[in-house]
């Protein structure tokens, strides 16, 4: 049995981490034996939405740079190429009632 246990995170994490770095996810994030896990995708929704975290969280634009440099290395990248086809199609009928934007983070935890 492995000594860590494996958690995929949204990309609404990740904000919220970035936003306010007395998150309880940062706490967890250093001081845990979890192993977590995220999809590219999040890596696309991060970017996009910079200015909007940088404004929110009013810290400069390099600070959220460095936080998200400091968490991203905490958590592995999971290509969206290897999860499964069968995976996916049962995470986009779970999701599309619901946020079609979550398809990959529920195919990669089945």
């Amino acid at each position: 049995m492995s000594a860590f246990s494996v958690i995929i995170v949204d990309t609404n994490i990740i904000f919220s981490a970035l936003l306010n770095n007395d998150n309880k996810f940062v706490y967890i994030l250093f001081s845990s034996k979890f192993h977590f896990f995220i999809c590219e995708q999040a890596l696309v929704e991060l970017f996009n939405y910079k200015e909007k975290i940088v404004k929110y969280s009013r810290l400069s634009s390099d600070k959220i740079s460095d936080a998200y440099k400091i968490i991203i290395k905490k958590i592995t990248l999971f290509k969206e190429d290897l999860i499964s086809v069968n995976s996916l199609e049962i995470a986009r009928h779970l999701c599309q009632d619901i946020d079609e934007n979550d398809t990959p983070h529920v195919a990669l935890t089945l």
